[in-house]
C-alpha cells in the first residue's frame, strides 16, 4: 500500500492558503503573528527569528526556490574574494563516498566538492555548485549531486511548525564527469534532496517531493533518508514512517504493525549493504532522544528489539532529526556503528540478539573514559555525527562526516581512533574551507578571529604551518571557571560576536551563546586565559544575556582624542633629551606609547646642565601628558544597552554602566567612526540611536537615569517586527546608515538613511528577495559603495541602484566587516638596562585598512583586498623577525604567573623583567631547552602594581611581552 503525502508543489498551495486564514485570525486578536513560547539562545530558534516570516511565523517554501533561482540569474559583479580559512577545520560534511578509485569526495554548505588522494591528510577542491551539497551517489563512475540542507525543514508536525529556520534551499540534482557539475534535467525544482541510492542503473531520491525513482516520484511524502543493499531491496523513511521494495517490486509501508508500531516521530534506517537479511530502524522519541533500535535478520519477514530505548546513554540526542546515522560493517552484519551528538558502537557479537554498546569517542559524557594512544591518535571526533562510509577493502577504516568536518577513523589493536581530514588545499598558496563562521573580528594586522558556530571562537594568525595565514586555532569557549580545555567542543557553546583590538593586537574580545552565564570575555593573551565578564564592577557586575543566541557588541578605539579627559600619563627619561625632543608617555589603555614632544623646562640645576645648557637626563620623568587614546566599548542584551571605558585596561575591575533600557533582544550593532554615534537593531525590528557618546567618559554622563547625562537615546522608525540583522553607518559620515533585514515574505531586505537614521528608503533595487544577513557602506570618500551579506552571497552596488553578485560565494554569509582606521608604522620602543644593554619592545601598527572581511556559512571567512590601502599586510621586518613568541597568562599577574615560549633551535633559556624606565627587576637563568613549545614560572612577588616588560633570550632568538601586575 501507500501512505499519501502532500507534495512540495501541493504544500505551496497548502500553506498559502493556510498562512492567509492564520494571519487573518491572528489579525482579530492582536493584529500579528505571535511565536510560540521559546528561548531565543539556540541556533535554530534564532533562525527563525531572523528567517522566518515576521507576521506568520512561516517561511513559504516556493520563497525559498524563486530566491534560489534568482541568485543564480544575478549580474556577476567583478569583486574578487580570496580565501582567509581556516583551512583545518571544517563544517558540515553530509555528502561522504567512496569513489571508483577508492578516493573519498566530500561536500560542504558552501557548495564545494573536495577529494582526497593520499587517504584523508589533505582534500583539495575539486569543483563547486551553488548551492548546499547534502548526498552523493556513484552510479557507472559518474558522480550525483544532491543540495539542500533540508532535514530540519522536513520536522513537519503541522504546519504550524512548518519553520524550515535552519535549512537552507538546494536546486536538485547535478551529475559530474569529470570536474563540471551539470544541472540533472528536471531535478531543478527540488528544493532538498536528503539521501540518494543506487540500485543497478537506478537510482532512488529521498526528496521533499517524495521518495523518486530516476528523478520520478513512486511515494509522495517529505523523505529524509533511502538505502539499498546488493540484492536490489530499498529501505526509504519520511518523516514518520518507513517503507521498503523488494528487489524492483513496489513499495510497502511497513511501520505501523505490531512488531514495527506506529510512533509520530522520525526514524532512522540502514541495511547491510552485502547480506540482504539485516535491515535496522531507530526510533527516535517525540523529543528526538533514544527509543527502540528493531532489527530483521531475515530479509524483513520479522523483525525484533536490536537494542531497547533507555534513558541512561544518549545514543541518540535531541538534535538526531537532523545529526544521525547508522552503519553497518559491511564485513559483519551485525555490528553498526551509530550516534547523532557521539559515535557509539552497537554489536551483536554472540549472534544471540544481545547488543552491547559502548560509546568510542571522547564526548561531552565520557570525557574520563579516554585518553590519547599515541602522538597523533586521539579518540577525538566532533559532535554531529552525519555519515559514516567504510573502506570495503578495509572496514577497520572509515571516514564520518560530522557537524564539525571530516574525521578518518580507525581500529586497531581493540581501539577506535580518529584523524581530522580537515585540511583543504591544492597548493601552499591555494586554501579553502568548510566552517561555518557566524561572525568575524578583526585587528590591525593580518589575524582574524571567527565565531563558528561549530568550533567556538577561532583565531587565524601566522604560523608554521602551510601557508600561515589560514591555519586556524580553536580559543574559545570551552569554559570552565575562567579557564579553557580544548579537549572537546560542546555545542551549546557557539563562537559569537568577536573582535581584536589594534592597541594591543594580543587582546581578544570573544562571546558565546546565551548558555553562557556570562556570555561576553575578552584576553590579553591571545586566548591562553580569559578575563570573563570583564570582571566587572559599576551598575551590574556580571552582563547576562540567557535567552538570546548571540550578544552583539562593538569594540571603538580612538588613537586621536582630544576629549579624553585623561591628563595624567608620564614619560620616562632614559637618555640625555632636550626640548623638541620626542619621548614616549604610556596610555592607560593597553599602555600604548604616546609621542610626546618635549616642551618643558628641565630642572635648573648642576645635575642638568650638560654642555652649557640644561637637559632632561636619565631617571628624570615628564608628567602631566594629555592621553590621546580611548576605547569604547558597548554591548547590547536583552532589554539594556551597557558600555565601558575600561574594555583595554587589565589591572582594575571594568565599570559598567548601564545607559539606557531598550525593548527586545539586540541583533545588530554599529558605531559612527568619530566614536560619537551607537546604533543598535532587535530582533523585533526596534532601531535605537545613542548620540552623544564621544564626551560621555563617566557614569554619570553615560546613564539616562543620570542627571549630569550627556547622551541622548532615540528610538527611531522600527521596521514593523522584522529583525534588524545588520547595521553599518559611513566612517566619514555618520549620517549615513545603511539596514539589512531579515524574514522570508517582504519586498525589501535594505534600507538607507542620509539623515543619520531619521528616514530610510528601500534600496532593494533587483537584489534577490531573500533574507540580507549583514550589510556594509565602504569607507571610501565619494560615490557609496553598499556590499550586502545575503542568503546567497554577497551583493554589491553603487548608492543601491543595481546590484551584482560577487565571487562564487553560494552560501548565507553572516557577517560582514571592514578595516576602518588608518594605517601607522609599528612602534618600536627602546629601553637600556643599568649596563646600557638594549630591549625592543615591539608595538604592532596597523596595516589592512580597507581590507573586507566576510563570514560565511560553509566557505570559512572569505577577506577582499580590493579596497585595501597602502601596502601589503605584514610589511613590518622588525617583527617578521622576530622568531620566538612569548606569553605571559594569566595577565594581569598576582604573584606567580607562566610564560609560554618557543624554541626554534635548542639553547639556553634566560629571561630578564624590566619596569618601563629599563631597570632590571629580575633576571633569571632557565637552563638548556631543546627545539618547541615550553613554559616556567614567573615570580612576581617582588614586584608592585604597574606595568613590566619581560624579555626571554632563547639560544640566539629574543622577544618580549608585556604583563600587568596589581
Amino acid at each position: 500500500m501507500k501512505k499519501r503525502f502532500l507534495p512540495l508543489s501541493m504544500l505551496l498551495i497548502t500553506i498559502v492558503l493556510a498562512q492567509a486564514s492564520f494571519v487573518a485570525n491572528a489579525a482579530e486578536v492582536e493584529g500579528k503573528y505571535t511565536p510560540r513560547t521559546e528561548s531565543n539562545a539556540t541556533f535554530s530558534s534564532f533562525m527563525k527569528s531572523i528567517r522566518a516570516n515576521q507576521e506568520t511565523g512561516l517561511i513559504d517554501p516556493a520563497l525559498l526556490i524563486e530566491g534560489q533561482k534568482a541568485a543564480q540569474t544575478s549580474h556577476r559583479g567583478d569583486l574578487t574574494w580570496d580565501q582567509a580559512g581556516p583551512d583545518n577545520l571544517g563544517g558540515p560534511s553530509r555528502a561522504v563516498i567512496y569513489d571508483n578509485e577508492g578516493n573519498v569526495l566530500i561536500g560542504s554548505m558552501g557548495g564545494d566538492i573536495f577529494k582526497t588522494t593520499n587517504g584523508g591528510i589533505t582534500f583539495r577542491r575539486i569543483a563547486h555548485v551553488e548551492a548546499p551539497i547534502s548526498c552523493f551517489a556513484m552510479k557507472n563512475g559518474v558522480l550525483y549531486i544532491g543540495t539542500g540542507d533540508g532535514l530540519d525543514a522536513q520536522n513537519l508536525n503541522g504546519l504550524s511548525d512548518l519553520g524550515y529556520e535552519t535549512s537552507f534551499v538546494g536546486c536538485g540534482v547535478y551529475k559530474m564527469e569529470g570536474n563540471s557539475p551539470v544541472l540533472v534535467s528536471g531535478t531543478g525544482n527540488i528544493a532538498f534532496v536528503n539521501e540518494m541510492a543506487v540500485v543497478g542503473n537506478d537510482i532512488y531520491a529521498a526528496t521533499s517531493d517524495g521518495l523518486m525513482k530516476n528523478w520520478s516520484v513512486v511515494v509522495d511524502g517529505n523523505f529524509r533518508s533511502v538505502k539499498a543493499n546488493e540484492n536490489g531491496d530499498v529501505l526509504a523513511a519520511d518523516t514518520q514512517d518507513v517503507y521498503l521494495a523488494k528487489a524492483g517490486g513496489s513499495f510497502e509501508m511497513i511501520t505501523g504493525t505490531d512488531e514495527l508500531p506506529a510512533v509520530a516521530a522520525p526514524k532512522i534506517i540502514a541495511m547491510s549493504e552485502t547480506d540482504k537479511n539485516f535491515m535496522y530502524i531507530a526510533y527516535l522519541t517525540t523529543s528526538n532522544g533514544t527509543g527502540n533500535i528493531y532489527f530483521t535478520d531475515d530479509n524483513a519477514t520479522s523483525w525484533k528489539v536490536a537494542l531497547a530505548a533507555t534513558q541512561m546513554y544518549p545514543i541518540f540526542s535531541a538534535d538526531a532529526y537532523h545529526s544521525s546515522f547508522i552503519a553497518v560493517y559491511p564485513n559483519n552484519p551485525r555490528k553498526l556503528l551509530m550516534g547523532s551528538d557521539d559515535l557509539w558502537l552497537v554489536e551483536d557479537a554472540t549472534g544471540s540478539g544481545v547488543n552491547s554498546y559502548r560509546p568510542i569517542q571522547i564526548s561531552e559524557y565520557f570525557t574520563d573514559e579516554f585518553s590519547p594512544i599515541a602522538w597523533n591518535r586521539y579518540y577525538y571526533l566532533h559532535q554531529g555525527i552525519l555519515n559514516i562510509v567504510f573502506n570495503r577493502n578495509n572496514p577497520n577504516t572509515f571516514f564520518v562526516g560530522t557537524e564539525g568536518g571530516i574525521y578518518k577513523g580507525e581500529y586497531y589493536e581493540s581501539n577506535y581512533s580518529y584523524k581530522s581530514g580537515n585540511r583543504y588545499f591544492i597548493t601552499e598558496s591555494n586554501h579553502n574551507s568548510t566552517a561555518r563562521i557566524m561572525n568575524v573580528g578583526i585587528g590591525g594586522l593580518s589575524a582574524i578571529l571567527g565565531g563558528s558556530l561549530d568550533q567556538g571562537s577561532i583565531y587565524l594568525s601566522e604560523s608554521e604551518d602551510i601557508d600561515n595565514m589560514t591555519t586556524g586555532s580553536v580559543i574559545f569557549p570551552h569554559i570552565t571557571n575562567n579557564s579553557y580545555a580544548s579537549s572537546y567542543f560542546t555545542k551549546d557553546y557557539a563562537g559569537g560576536p568577536c573582535a581584536i583590538s589594534t592597541v594591543n593586537p594580543n587582546m581578544f574580545f570573544v562571546s558565546g551563546t546565551g548558555n553562557l552565564s556570562t556570555p561576553i570575555y575578552r584576553t590579553e593573551t591571545a586566548g591562553v586565559d580569559y578575563d570573563g565578564n570583564f570582571e566587572g564592577g559599576g551598575d551590574d557586575p556580571v552582563v547576562t544575556n540567557a535567552n538570546a543566541f548571540k550578544t552583539p557588541f562593538v569594540l571603538f578605539e580612538n588613537y586621536n582624542d582630544d576629549n579624553n579627559p585623561i591628563d595624567t600619563l608620564y614619560a620616562p627619561i632614559r637618555t640625555i633629551k632636550k626640548k623638541g625632543d620626542m619621548v614616549y608617555a604610556y596610555s592607560l589603555q593597553a599602555g600604548y606609547p604616546v609621542d610626546h614632544i618635549i616642551t618643558e623646562e628641565p630642572p635648573h640645576n648642576s645635575a642638568h646642565h650638560i654642555n652649557g645648557e640644561y637637559v632632561w637626563i636619565a631617571g628624570d620623568t615628564i608628567r602631566g601628558i594629555h592621553d590621546p587614546i580611548s576605547s569604547l566599548y558597548v554591548v547590547g542584551v536583552e532589554g539594556k544597552l551597557y558600555m565601558t571605558r575600561d574594555a583595554l585596561i587589565f589591572n582594575k575591575a571594568t565599570e559598567w554602566v548601564k545607559m539606557t533600557t531598550i525593548t527586545g533582544i539586540p541583533t545588530a550593532i554599529a558605531v559612527s567612526g568619530d566614536g560619537d554615534i551607537v546604533m543598535v537593531g532587535t530582533a523585533e525590528g526596534a532601531l535605537y540611536k545613542v548620540s552623544g557618546l564621544k564626551h560621555a567618559y563617566t557614569p554619570a554622563q553615560a546613564c539616562v537615569d543620570s542627571s549630569a547625562c550627556v547622551i541622548t537615546v532615540t528610538e527611531l522608525t522600527g521596521f514593523a517586527n522584522r529583525a534588524v540583522t545588520g547595521i553599518s553607518i559611513k566612517p566619514s559620515n555618520k549620517n549615513k546608515v545603511l539596514v539589512s533585514l531579515g524574514n522570508y515574505g517582504n519586498d525589501a531586505y535594505v534600507y538607507y538613511s542620509t539623515d543619520g537614521g531619521n528616514t530610510f528608503a528601500s534600496v532593494q533595487s533587483n537584489l534577490p528577495k531573500v533574507p540580507v544577513y549583514s550589510c556594509l557602506i565602504e569607507k571610501s570618500v565619494g560615490v557609496e559603495t553598499f556590499l550586502v551579506g545575503t542568503e546567497h552571497g554577497v551583493y554589491t552596488s553603487q548608492n543601491g541602484t543595481s546590484w551584482s553578485k560577487t565571487g562564487d560565494m553560494s552560501c548565507p554569509v553572516m557577517d560582514l566587516k571592514q578595516a576602518v582606521l588608518a594605517n601607522h608604522e609599528t612602534k618600536i620602543d627602546t629601553l637600556y638596562d643599568e649596563m646600557g644593554v638594549a630591549t625592543y619592545v615591539f608595538y604592532p601598527g596597523i596595516f589592512n585598512e580597507g581590507m573586507i572581511y566576510a563570514a560565511t556559512y560553509g566557505n570559512g571567512i572569505m577577506s577582499c583586498s580590493s579596497y585595501k590601502e597602502g601596502s601589503d599586510l605584514n610589511v613590518d621586518e622588525n617583527l617578521a623577525n622576530v622568531n620566538v613568541q612569548v606569553t605571559v597568562y594569566p595577565n594581569p599577574v598576582r604573584g606567580t604567573a607562566q610564560f609560554s615560549f618557543n624554541m626554534v633551535e635548542s639553547g639556553n633559556v634566560s629571561y630578564q623583567v624590566y619596569d618601563l624606565s629599563g631597570r632590571i627587576m629580575n633576571s633569571v637563568e632557565l637552563g638548556f631547552y631543546g627545539e618547541g613549545e615550553h613554559t616556567a614560572k614567573l615570580n612576581a612577588d617582588n614586584l608592585s602594581s604597574g606595568t613590566y616588560i619581560i624579555r626571554v633570550m632563547a639560544g640566539s632568538k629574543t622577544n618580549t611581552a608585556k604583563f600587568l601586575v596589581y
